[in-house]
């Protein structure tokens, strides 16, 4: 492997780190987002929000919006 191609495969594995979702702040949807779809309980909202973030880290869904939306619509209201 030569020291370029060495750099690049490192930059994208930090890349990738980096934006890695591995807490509340980093999910691409809140507690809003769950109130406009209707889940208003705030006890709801929370655990709504943890199983996401865990769902994001086991690959369960992709984290961005629309994916994090239908995903509640598919699991969680269901």
């Amino acid at each position: 492997v030569s020291s370029n191609e060495f750099k690049t495969k490192l930059l994208l594995i930090l890349d990738e780190a980096i934006n890695e979702c591995h807490c509340l702040s980093m999910l691409d949807i809140n507690g809003n987002d769950l109130i406009s779809i209707g889940i208003t309980n705030g006890l709801k909202i929370k655990s709504t929000l943890d199983l996401l973030v865990d769902s994001v880290i086991e690959g369960k869904v992709i984290n961005k919006k629309e994916d994090l939306l239908k995903y509640i619509n598919n699991t969680i209201k269901n």
